[in-house]
């Protein structure tokens, strides 16, 4: 189903060639057990392996919305 508003993040757990746009808003986060340089090849912001780790998935968040969440 895709949401009527936009989101704030994506947490993508497979890499799908061809979706991302250049210039895209959304921040995405790539979340699997893969090939880092691959996931940001294919237009993702962003890379945590599985099985992610709490600090290190709000670490991402904060990089890409900062310290009010947004």
């Amino acid at each position: 189903m895709i949401p009527r508003q936009r989101p704030d993040l994506i947490l993508l757990d497979i890499v799908v060639p061809g979706v991302f746009e250049a210039g895209a808003r959304v921040p995405i986060i790539a979340a699997m057990k893969g090939d880092e340089a691959r996931c940001l090849a294919a237009g993702m912001n962003a890379y945590l392996s599985r099985p992610i780790r709490p600090h290190e998935f709000f670490d991402v968040v904060e990089r890409h919305f900062g310290a009010s969440g947004k």
